[in-house]
């Protein structure tokens, strides 16, 4: 697949563009037929997007799709052609980009998935189909690219031991079974509501049962409802939550249809951007047609961790070496992904490194002696901005806190998932890495700190390992050391028992970016001013007091 971004209005594109795919290049016109016109590769920069894909049809004719994207409309066509011949347009049409629903979104996510054996073949087709050897340009510069899979050295880490409740529990092919939470909440006061849906369209009984039941085999003791409403209409909810909160619910279980995503957005602004209410929603499919032991044990894993519950932690028996003395503050940040001008630099990280320092102080009595940040979102191109801008925002922070020169020992770790990098077993069929598998050698720099690491099972398709890339490492940690941190916290995720794909901290700054998307959801703003002028996105003071966890 060739994607190729062109450049003007939308009306002159038929006019201007012209593209070329494998050795044929045609000048698109509106209502004409289309030229082969030799084999150079033109491109007339015109502001658009192409997708091309060519699928050989036998008896000398060949059929390129052409999927063309831009702004809310995409507009498909299909073109075949002999050799020699003039090539004409089959079929043309234009869908509206509307957000995919439940089913086409599941549907997407299922055809994407490649397994391991599947992405290695399409592969091996690509570089076969571009045929690097013979072409002309590559042997002028004395280029070669190499058709066989590089070998790389690979170690598998341990993984850690995780206490939950009162046994301790050893992970395999990074999942593994808690019986109970190592802190239960206690839920003695809430309410469950249902918008426009009786008792039995949102299941309520049977979900109130389950929540019951299984928070007792979890350790999480759930109370009767305090509250029950059905048919809420939309209009109606703010007043209903306000009732809730008057009785002083800790957290309201709200039942929603399945249409319409922007319901789940006006729950969630109207509960902690107009009321203050602690919620759990459920899609009606969820309460419905897939409520069942497993589903209400899953629910209660997000429960617990709202209520500022514990669902497992690590044994003291693992603790990497670097967090055994204590005094340390990891911290995970992610950014919202910005449009192409814009950078993905944190506006005001600085502040935002000195309110945590300070709830850090409020609940030790001291700052920390040593800072781990793992940072999502950052292209390659920017490491250096990261280290004069973010890195420096955390010096900062500390010293106006601290009074004094003395600097924190930062690790500050680049997590990258946007990459091509792909890793498979040596074996016939291919198969996926092991969880724990860390490759830092050969494909990664030569003298700084720098591994891919894949701590996750891929539930479909190939799974992708993350890059870690260390900008500063004051206390000078060994790689392997890092390596095991970083590992390790990928298994402290409280919405599921079993390994994330990136480290926890992280994981959650990228539900509190989700959350802010959710929040802010219909409403307009100009980014360039942003940079200039920032604005905090805030919710009720009594959710960030009772519940700093709300987001998960």
């Amino acid at each position: 697949m060739v994607v190729i971004f062109f450049d003007p209005p939308v009306s002159k594109w038929a006019e201007h563009a012209v593209a070329n795919f494998s050795l044929w290049q045609f000048r698109f016109k509106r209502r004409s037929t289309l030229k082969s016109a030799g084999s150079q590769c033109n491109i007339v920069p015109v502001r658009f997007g192409w997708i091309l894909r060519r699928k050989v049809c036998g008896g000398g004719s060949t059929e390129v799709a052409a999927e063309h994207v831009h702004k809310d409309k995409a507009s498909r066509l299909t073109l075949r052609f002999n050799t020699h011949k003039h090539a004409s347009l089959e079929n043309t049409d234009t869908v509206s980009n509307k957000q995919l629903n439940e089913r086409q979104l599941s549907k997407m996510v299922r055809e994407a998935a490649s397994p391991p054996a599947d992405r290695l073949r399409k592969i091996r087709e690509v570089l076969a189909d571009m045929n690097y050897s013979r072409n002309l340009y590559f042997k002028e510069f004395g280029l070669q690219i190499s058709e066989e899979f590089l070998k790389v050295e690979a170690k598998v880490l341990d993984p850690p031991k995780l206490r939950h409740g009162n046994s301790v529990v050893e992970p395999r092919n990074g999942q593994w079974i808690g019986n109970r939470m190592q802190q239960g909440a206690t839920l003695k006061l809430w309410g469950f509501i249902a918008i426009d849906l009786n008792h039995q369209g949102s299941n309520s009984l049977e979900i109130i049962g389950l929540m019951k039941s299984c928070g007792r085999q979890m350790g999480i003791m759930v109370e009767e409802p305090c509250l029950l409403k059905y048919n809420v209409r939309i209009q109606e909810l703010e007043s209903v939550m306000k009732e809730a909160l008057g009785k002083n619910l800790q957290l309201l279980f709200v039942a929603m249809p399945t249409r319409g995503r922007e319901i789940y957005s006006q729950v969630k602004k109207v509960a902690e951007r107009n009321v203050g209410m602690l919620t759990q929603c459920l899609r009606e499919q969820t309460a419905t047609r897939r409520m069942n032991q497993q589903t209400a044990r899953n629910i209660l894993l997000k429960v617990n961790s709202k209520l500022m519950g514990i669902n497992q932690i690590l044994d003291s028996t693992t603790l990497p070496k670097c967090l055994r003395g204590g005094d340390v503050m990891v911290v995970g940040a992610d950014v919202t992904h910005p449009s192409p001008d814009q950078k993905e630099m944190i506006v005001e990280f600085e502040d935002m490194m000195v309110e945590h320092l300070k709830l850090y102080k409020k609940r030790l009595g001291f700052l920390p002696k040593k800072i781990y940040v793992f940072r999502d979102g950052v292209s390659e191109g920017q490491f250096a901005e990261v280290m004069n801008s973010e890195l420096q925002a955390v010096y900062n922070a500390y010293r106006t806190l601290s009074g004094t020169e003395v600097k924190p020992k930062v690790l500050f770790q680049l997590v990258q998932k946007r990459h091509h990098t792909r890793m498979f077993t040596d074996s016939n069929p291919p198969r996926n890495v092991e969880p724990g598998t860390v490759v830092d050698k050969e494909i990664v720099h030569v003298r700084e700190l720098d591994f891919y690491l894949v701590s996750h099972q891929a539930i479909k398709g190939t799974a992708r390992p993350t890059r870690y890339h260390a900008v500063c490492n004051d206390d000078k940690l060994p790689h392997d050391e890092v390596e095991q941190l970083t590992y390790y916290l990928c298994h402290l995720y409280s919405r599921c028992l079993r390994s994330v794909s990136y480290p926890t901290p992280t994981y959650y700054a990228h539900l509190a970016c989700l959350r802010a998307r959710v929040l802010t959801q219909g409403e307009k703003f100009d980014n360039s001013k942003l940079e200039r002028q920032p604005q905090r996105l805030r919710v009720f003071d009594r959710i960030l007091q009772q519940s700093p966890m709300f987001f998960v």
